[in-house]
C-alpha cells in the first residue's frame, strides 16, 4: 500500500454500520475519521438506511454500500459534494423530496455506478458545470 508523510497509510479506510459494530454509526462519522488523510479514503456502508444528508468537502472519497440507502430529510440532497478532487458512488441508493439526491460543485469529477436514484419528477442529479459526472449502471425512479 501506498505510504503517505510520516509512515501514515495514504487513504483511510472505514467501515460505517447505523446498527453498530462499525467504525462509525453514521456516514458523516465515517468521513470524519478521513480527516488524518486529508480526506481520502473508502467508506464501506453496512446494508441498510441512513437518514442524513451527505455532505463530502474536499478530499477523494468512495462511498460504497451494496445494500445501503442514504435517504434525505425533506428539501436537502442525499450527497453533496464540494471541491473534491473525485468521488465515487457505487452500488448505493439515493432517495430525496423537495431536493435533488445528488449535487456537485466546485469540483473534478464523480462517478456514479450500481446506484439507484429515487427523486420527485424534474429532480435528479446536479452540477454546477465544474466536474465531468459520469453514471454508468444506475437506475432512476420517480418517487410515489
Amino acid at each position: 500500500a501506498a505510504k503517505a508523510a510520516r509512515g501514515r497509510p495514504a487513504c483511510g479506510l472505514v467501515r460505517v454500520s447505523a446498527s453498530g459494530g462499525g467504525d462509525a454509526a453514521t456516514i458523516a462519522e465515517g468521513l470524519a475519521k478521513l480527516e488524518p488523510y486529508g480526506g481520502r479514503g473508502v467508506i464501506l456502508l453496512e446494508s441498510g438506511r441512513y437518514d442524513e444528508t451527505v455532505t463530502v468537502r474536499g478530499g477523494r472519497v468512495v462511498l460504497r454500500g451494496p445494500g445501503a440507502t442514504v435517504a434525505a430529510p425533506y428539501g436537502r440532497p442525499a450527497v453533496s459534494v464540494h471541491g473534491a478532487e473525485g468521488f465515487v458512488l457505487d452500488g448505493v441508493a439515493l432517495s430525496a423530496r423537495g431536493a435533488n439526491p445528488f449535487e456537485i460543485r466546485a469540483s473534478r469529477g464523480a462517478t456514479l455506478k450500481r446506484c439507484a436514484i429515487e427523486a420527485e419528477a424534474g429532480r435528479g442529479l446536479y452540477s454546477d458545470g465544474s466536474a465531468e459526472v459520469t453514471v454508468a449502471d444506475c437506475s432512476t425512479a420517480v418517487a410515489p
